[in-house]
């Protein structure tokens, strides 16, 4: 899940599914609006934000 702060409250913004393991680190880049995850065996994967009308 991508957790979006509100004042002091956090609350789920999003899911992604694709990690077998728990994610370690996520980085952004807002360029090319990628977000690449990696989870605690060595997995990274590269999500691509989806264009809205």
């Amino acid at each position: 899940k991508i957790w979006l702060q509100v004042e002091v409250l956090m609350k789920p913004f999003t899911s992604l599914k694709g990690h077998g393991s728990p994610v370690m680190g996520v980085a952004w880049n807002h360029g090319e609006n990628l977000l690449a995850s990696s989870d605690s065996d060595g997995t990274v994967i590269v999500w691509k934000r989806a264009k809205t009308n």
